[in-house]
């Protein structure tokens, strides 16, 4: 049987050049010993290509499942740690101070990492720094804010509240007692002759005494009671829940007790007060400044009955004391 498979080779001449080198003419051309003829059939060449071709795509194949999981992790070895690091960046500008980064590498990352830490360790300092400034700053604010007002309120040489601030809160006390329909007491304190006693003792014995009134009004009201020196030797206080015979009592208390203060400081020439007092029940018209108009009658009335005693609104009996 003819075998009709095609063939496919290359035929390469070969030539004596013996002749050429050992003395013939450079025109004379070697001769042609025979030809070297190398062949194959096209058949075996299409066989052999077909198997390296599938060779080579089966590599590139291998090469390229093992270069997926490969580069997945080379990415993932990069990018967590730059997420990691983002994150705390990210919480640290919301305001969570204590935040840092938790990479610790020695490559490029791991320096940026630590540079972040740093930085937000010199931040953090400093704001609390600021943060213990600023309560400082407050605490300061706040002592000198109770400085100024106890200066706008106080009267500064008894101590208790000056005639400003107990107009305020004569307004405030009595709008409270018209709305919860309670009872509110006005006492109007006089120092008798009290001129008498600066000109014939000086000023500072004169402070001195109303020093010591201050003080026993202080010891004897109660803490919603407001007390205050009403201008020169006259004092005022405010008692919230109270009728006029219940500040009868307190009066007598404050004359007594003012009178002991003296006694123990072995005083010359003893001081007694004048005090008039009233309450809102019958008051009319029905506002704040004529109860306090009601009270310093009262203390008129006491002032005409000779000082030293203590009398209530027109109406009742004045109150004498030894």
């Amino acid at each position: 049987q003819r075998d009709h498979s095609a063939f496919t080779g290359v035929v390469y001449p070969v030539r004596d050049l013996a002749g050429v080198v050992g003395g013939a003419s450079a025109s004379d051309r070697p001769s042609v010993l025979g030809y070297l003829h190398l062949s194959t059939s096209v058949e075996s060449w299409h066989l052999w290509s077909a198997q390296t071709l599938n060779f080579l795509v089966g590599v590139g194949i291998i090469v390229l499942l093992l270069d997926i999981p490969l580069s997945f992790l080379v990415v993932r070895r990069m990018v967590r740690p730059i997420n990691e690091l983002c994150e705390a960046m990210s919480a640290f500008s919301s305001g969570y101070l204590d935040v840092r980064s938790r990479v610790e590498r020695r490559d490029e990352i791991g320096k940026l990492a630590g540079t972040f830490n740093l930085m937000a360790d010199q931040h953090q300092r400093a704001h609390d720094s600021l943060v213990k400034l600023n309560n400082e700053l407050e605490k300061r604010v706040a002592r000198r804010t109770r400085l100024l007002r106890h200066l706008a309120t106080r009267d500064s040489l008894t101590g208790l509240y000056n005639r400003r601030y107990f107009d305020e809160m004569l307004k405030r006390r009595f709008s409270e007692a018209e709305r919860y329909g309670h009872m509110l007491g006005c006492m109007m304190i006089d120092v008798d002759d009290f001129k008498a006693v600066n000109d014939r003792f000086g000023h500072a014995e004169g402070d001195r005494r109303l020093t010591m009134l201050a003080g026993v009004l202080r010891r004897q009201m109660r803490v919603s009671d407001v007390g205050a020196r009403f201008g020169g030797d006259e004092f005022v206080v405010l008692l919230p829940h109270t009728d006029q015979e219940q500040a009868k009592t307190l009066a007598r208390r404050i004359v007594m007790e003012f009178a002991e203060v003296q006694a123990k400081a072995e005083v010359v020439e003893p001081t007694t007060l004048s005090i008039g007092l009233t309450d809102t029940s019958g008051l009319e018209p029905r506002e704040s400044p004529r109860l306090l108009h009601a009270a310093d009658q009262a203390l008129y009335a006491a002032k005409r009955d000779g000082k030293n005693c203590v009398s209530a609104t027109p109406g009742a009996a004045s109150l004498q004391q030894a």
